[in-house]
């Protein structure tokens, strides 16, 4: 029961991760950044001139994407290395199907009840 109750509080932790940090909207700005480097590098039209002001520009912005990126989901691992700490069975209840179902449904409602209280 122990475990059920800390696959809760880390679908809760891990859910309002994602929503304050927007990783979602940092992984999509992390590859368009990508995208728009290669074609920045690729580009027939631009001076080496331009093609390098613009490339140093979109690479640093693209580092610090990505360590944004690489830092939250460090969070989200000690978060969940922290709790299997805590129970021993943490891991293996967290992928059983029951784990998966209520990780999944406490996301959901999580979002809902977040929805109706925010709006």
């Amino acid at each position: 029961m122990m475990s059920y109750l800390l696959i809760f509080i880390f679908s809760l932790i891990s859910c309002e991760i994602f929503i304050r940090f927007r990783l979602l909207f940092e992984f999509k700005s992390l590859f368009i950044r990508q995208k728009d480097l290669f074609s920045v590098l690729f580009s027939k039209i631009l001076s080496d001139e331009e093609k390098e002001a613009k490339i140093y520009k979109l690479s640093i912005s693209l580092f610090l994407s990505g360590l944004k990126c690489f830092l939250h989901l460090f969070l989200f691992i000690s978060i969940f290395y922290a709790l299997s700490i805590v129970s021993d069975t943490f891991i293996s209840s967290i992928l059983h199907p029951l784990g998966l179902i209520l990780s999944i449904l406490t996301f959901f409602l999580y979002i809902k009840i977040r929805k109706f209280f925010n709006d």
